[in-house]
């Protein structure tokens, strides 16, 4: 005997019980006899295909081709039978008289061509001798036919779930209520199948898009077994519950009755009409009143016709009438309209009230009113403008106090009502909140990133008599084109002979930016080490521009002396720990190993947002008495680096005007004697430093079209969200016609419904705001990458809080406003009669606009983001010409001529997994490089500006950079060799790489 071991996953053990407990209900349905018999056959052929198909599934996961050869053959997949058997059952479940025609045999015609696939798959498994699903025509041909399923189920199930409503409309008006919820199992077992049938679209999504066909069958596993279970749970329930019932016309038990039988009759059916208030059913009608009662409509007819006579209508009317008057004498419904009690009463229109009221007393109901008024003054009948309808006695308490009262009392309705609505809806109103949700939380992200940028150096004093200077070259560019090409720097001396210079200045202070590696010693130990970390090298005059709050030191004098340094406390407190700050004062600091200062003051951190927030200050003095002088050459003119910057303070009442006319003599003096230069000088503001690249030295600024761009983006998402809270509020209307029209009978005006629709719109936004407030931070998290360092939501900031007040009162207004006069706008009558209100049913431009709107802003969106997605794949997978990865950059020195860097080099070479070592000025992807204007030796061509890297001969090889032509560089201590890319060789005027070979160029600025 043969022994076989299955290797068994717990999905396929719950396959396997799912498959046992299927065909026992497939048996059950097939051949138990019950009356809804031929219906459960169609169900147990459909379970019958199911379980057919997950068998198939679990000989493929467990492997059985291994052990039983050719098993795939087996016809197990008859996918495209279970949408139609799904849609016969519904439809013999719906309509028993239904019998099936040969034509109908047409809905399981797809089987051949599912047929034909299984014999093409078993024609190749022949030739082979590979299972059906491992042949090339399987994987083919199966995406296809798993398409055709899909589509197949999804429209069968649809039209199934079509099917038990066209029943509920079949039976709501001709066979009353009692029946139209039988088959509410069979509607929700629909919807869950068809809901879980749907999920194979963003299975199939995930798959495509993020694992390119990796996923496998297996991650579908979870999917089919919940399939599996409602399908099992459908038959469970279909087969135990008996075939739809029909109520007779006329139980045949019934024999005609004596007169006194009858008379009897009539008696009773007072009594049971009055004591269960049958008559207050507005619906209320001979066959739907025969069913409550057990009798049939013609036993019913003949007592009230015989025994009473009078006719059904005006049996019903007596009760009504006189539950109206007996109401009507009543305190406690002083409150109500007399329309309003009639209604209330079983009326179901004006007209059949004061008919009914007039025939069976004589006289009008306002009459009777008016009569009851003598005997009870305090009943007030006539009506009263705006609140008053509510309450009829109103003058037993003063007026200022009725005011003031009911106002209160309906505000607080207001909400009432308004969270009554939000319970009693929650799928609509989840849908609405989670909508405005993500709106807002967008707004509320940009509104974040936006107060951040803009909030740079805003709380400097005098603020706005601080510049800074830019200089630029008319007409010149750096990609060569016309424009201006900035500086964005100043020439070391020209501070200055500004000073010197120029009248109208009242503080002028130069500052270098400089980040160097930092030491804390004690004594010849070096107890701690800092790489570069943010500061500059300043004038005193720093502290007259923008001033600090000392915590010791002076400011004056802190940085008059050489080898001085003012530390921020912050800093202070890296350094040094928790000293005081007047123990920090003498304290050593070492710079680049070679500079050691002494600190000289301690200031109070910032805690506003900078451009300018520096953590320490070295005396610009210690240029000149250390090695610095080297790196930042005070004295020369033609020396510009961008580390070098300049803040000008004015006097009050100086316009800048009056200093730039002073710049041109300047320039002629000091930079360009040329009387028609196209250098151009000129001050800028201080406050405009973070949205502007061009001056005021480089750092993380903030482009100001793009935060306009995000503010535009902000009001589209809201407006995008607003619209479908409106076009879902008119959706929706049609389902509060009634309710609105029983406010309108109780009195309620149009501006009263207004204000209680524009409070359940304040509270979905309140609530929206809360789910937006609650997911902004961990939003922020997710996108950090993307997101300026230092945006984040705080508590505590009141700013943001009217933001979102502003916010919710503005989608209140916005989204709120339209509906709520839609509403509000309905006529009474027409809506307790179910009737659509006639704006609703007039053509909607309006609304028709605003779906338009929303779905063209939607696409736009979602085609950008495709587009913007394009574009990052784009640059990712593009060939860069050089090989970045595993590549580490470290940082050196900017003139290293001790050979330190070639020792490290050496060194590096020797670590285990280093596979080569370089050394270079800048990398290829660097943002850094050396500018230098390139052309031909004897071209009259003006130099184009170039981009400058220095290295050695293992630059290309390191990089994996191809050469298309000549050589790589030979080894040299002097650059006497340059190695251009085709991008250059075009810019020369070569026609191709090899003519650029020997050529001689010239190097140099411009």
């Amino acid at each position: 005997m043969n022994t076989y071991i299955f290797h068994i996953t717990p999905y396929d053990l719950a396959f396997l019980g799912a498959i046992c407990i299927g065909f026992s209900f497939v048996l059950q349905l097939g051949f138990a006899k019950r009356s809804n018999q031929a219906a459960n056959r169609f169900l147990s052929l459909a379970l019958a295909t199911m379980m057919l198909w997950l068998l198939w599934v679990l000989g493929r996961d467990m492997d059985l081709e291994g052990y039983f050869s050719h098993w795939s053959w087996l016809p197990l997949q008859f996918s495209m039978a279970s949408g139609p058997l799904i849609f016969f059952y519904v439809l013999k479940t719906t309509r028993p008289e239904y019998k099936f025609r040969f034509e109908d045999l047409l809905h399981f015609s797809p089987l051949l061509l599912e047929f034909g696939i299984l014999a093409l798959e078993i024609k190749e498994s022949i030739k082979t001798g590979a299972a059906t699903y491992n042949t090339v025509i399987f994987h083919q041909l199966n995406p296809i036919l798993q398409l055709l399923v899909f589509i197949s189920v999804s429209t069968y199930v649809y039209a199934s779930y079509r099917l038990t409503e066209r029943f509920y409309q079949t039976l709501k008006f001709n066979r009353g209520d009692r029946h139209r919820y039988e088959l509410r199992w069979l509607r929700n077992l629909l919807i869950g199948f068809g809901l879980l049938w749907l999920l194979w679209i963003p299975f199939t999504a995930a798959d495509y898009f993020y694992y390119q066909h990796r996923l496998g069958i297996y991650a579908y596993y979870p999917l089919y077994l919940l399939l599996t279970i409602i399908a099992i749970w459908m038959a469970v329930v279909g087969f135990l519950r008996p075939g739809l019932s029909v109520p007779a016309d006329a139980p045949s038990f019934l024999k005609p009755s004596t007169p006194a039988e009858l008379k009897q009759k009539g008696i009773w059916l007072k009594k049971i009409v009055k004591a269960n208030c049958y008559y207050q059913d507005p619906e209320l009608s001979l066959v739907s009143l025969a069913e409550k009662l057990g009798l049939t409509t013609h036993e019913l007819s003949r007592i009230i016709n015989t025994v009473l006579k009078k006719s059904f209508n005006d049996f019903i009317n007596e009760f009504r009438v006189a539950e109206v008057a007996r109401k009507m004498e009543d305190p406690a419904y002083d409150h109500i309209t007399l329309l309003g009690i009639a209604f209330e009463s079983g009326f179901n229109s004006k007209s059949t009230f004061n008919r009914a009221f007039r025939q069976m007393t004589g006289k009008s109901a306002a009459e009777h009113k008016n009569e009851l008024k003598k005997e009870r003054p305090s009943y007030n009948l006539t009506r009263h403008t705006q609140f008053a309808a509510i309450i009829s006695s109103q003058q037993t308490t003063p007026r200022w106090s009725f005011e003031k009262l009911n106002r209160n009392f309906m505000v607080k309705n207001y909400f009432k009502y308004a969270c009554r609505h939000i319970a009693r809806n929650k799928i609509y109103t989840a849908i609405n909140v989670m909508g405005l949700a993500l709106g807002i939380c967008g707004c509320l992200v940009i509104y974040l990133i936006a107060s951040f940028e803009f909030s740079f150096d805003t709380f400097h004093p005098d603020k706005e008599r601080i510049y800074c200077i830019d200089a630029s070259v008319t007409g010149a560019s750096q990609n060569h084109e016309p424009g201006n090409d900035h500086w964005n720097a100043v020439p070391s001396p020209m501070p200055d002979a500004m000073r010197r210079e120029m009248s109208g200045l009242e503080k002028v202070a130069a500052f270098q930016h400089y980040s160097p590696r930092v030491k804390i010693k004690k004594g010849n130990k070096t107890v701690k080490t800092f790489d570069g970390s943010p500061g500059i090298i300043a004038e005193p005059e720093y502290f007259d521009i923008l001033p600090y709050k000392w915590l010791s030191g002076n400011s004056k004098t802190a940085l008059i002396q050489p080898l001085s340094v003012v530390l921020t406390q912050s800093r202070a407190q890296i350094y040094f720990g928790d000293l005081p700050p007047d123990k920090m004062i003498g304290k050593r600091i070492t710079y680049d190993d070679s500079l050691t200062v002494t600190v000289t003051g301690i200031l109070k951190d910032w805690n506003k947002n900078s451009d300018f927030n520096f953590s320490y200050f070295i005396s610009y003095s210690s240029i000149n008495s250390s090695f610095l002088k080297n790196q930042f050459q005070l004295d020369n003119w033609n020396n510009l680096d961008h580390s070098s910057q300049e803040l000008v303070k004015l006097p009050v009442g100086v316009d800048p005007s009056q200093i730039d006319a002073q710049f041109p003599s300047f320039v002629k003096r000091h930079l360009d004697p040329d009387p028609h230069t196209k250098l151009h000088v000129q001050l800028q503001p201080f406050t405009g430093i973070h949205f502007h690249r061009d001056y005021g030295g480089e750092g993380m600024k903030a482009d100001l079209s793009v935060l306009y761009i995000l503010s535009a983006v902000a009001i589209f998402i809201l407006l995008i969200a607003a619209i479908n809270f409106i076009n879902l509020s008119t959706a929706q209307s049609i389902q509060r016609t009634k309710e609105i029209g029983i406010r309108k009978v109780l009195g309620s005006g149009k501006k009263v419904i207004l204000f209680q629709f524009l409070t359940e719109t304040f509270m979905l936004a309140s609530l929206a705001a809360g789910i937006a407030v609650v997911t902004v931070q961990p939003l922020l998290k997710l996108f950090a990458a993307y997101i300026p360092p230092g945006v984040n939501f705080q508590i505590a900031d009141n700013s943001t809080w009217l933001f979102l007040l502003g916010i919710v009162v503005f989608t209140t207004s916005l989204a709120g406003l339209y509906p709520a006069k839609l509403l509000s706008s309905f006529k009474a009558v027409s809506s307790l009669k179910g009737e659509p209100n006639e704006k609703i049913g007039q053509k909607g431009y309006l609304r028709k606009s605003l779906i338009v709107f929303q779905f063209t802003i939607s696409l736009v969106f979602i085609i950008g983001t495709i587009v913007i997605g394009k574009q990052l794949e784009y640059m990712q997978s593009q060939n860069l010409g050089f090989k970045p990865n595993a590549v580490i950059t470290l940082r050196s020195l900017w003139n290293d001529h001790t050979g330190k860097m070639k020792v490290l080099a050496e060194k590096l070479k020797q670590v285990p997994g280093v596979n080569q070592v370089i050394i270079e000025a800048f990398p290829p992807m660097g943002f850094a490089h050396m500018g230098n204007g390139m052309q031909l030796r004897g071209s009259s061509e003006q130099p184009m500006e170039a981009s400058e890297h220095a290295s050695n001969e293992y630059y290309v090889p390191f990089y994996g950079i191809q050469i298309v032509a000549g050589r790589n560089l030979l080894h040299s201590d002097s650059a006497r060799e340059y190695l251009i890319n085709q991008t250059a060789v075009k810019a020369l005027g070569f026609n191709n790489p090899q003519q650029a070979i020997g050529k001689l160029l010239i190097l140099g600025g411009w």
